[in-house]
């Protein structure tokens, strides 16, 4: 998977494959379902991705493995807040590149697993609402001749 396909949502299907072959004869890693995912820099840099499916990812991509005390759905929106932050604290000229220490870094507020399920649940809720408001607001356009 390369950075480009995180696009800010769950992937489950990468442009291209690694063979078994590819696999062993490279650095890459084999990251499982439901691993978070932070572009470190490029064009993308700060885009985030859950995984959808198992995938190997290129150097551009940092794989986040919380412990068990993190829910991974309530880390996402966590970073998603976070991305200017991150990316203010990369260095480079025309594009920002972020690293895994500025990743790890990063203090979070932990509460209790059921509260970060709640937030989750709530943050759901309200994305809803959000894009059911938007659907209303949309023009609708009769072709009736």
């Amino acid at each position: 998977m390369k950075s480009g396909e995180l696009g800010d949502s769950v992937v489950y299907e990468t442009s291209e494959t690694l063979s078994d072959e590819g696999l062993a004869s490279s650095s890459a890693k084999v990251f499982p379902k439901g691993t978070l995912c932070i572009a470190l820099y490029g064009a993308t840099v700060g885009t985030l991705g859950i995984l959808g499916v198992e995938a190997a990812t290129n150097q551009a991509v940092c794989a986040v493995f919380p412990p068990e005390c993190l829910d991974t759905r309530y880390l996402y929106p966590f970073f998603e807040g976070k991305r200017r932050e991150l990316i203010e604290q990369g260095k480079g000229g025309a594009q920002s590149n972020i690293s895994q220490g500025i990743i790890r870094d990063t203090m979070l507020p932990v509460p209790p697993l059921p509260q970060q399920r709640r937030i989750v649940a709530e943050i759901e809720k309200q994305f809803t609402r959000l894009v059911a408001g938007a659907a209303a607001l949309r023009p609708r356009v009769s072709c009736d001749v």
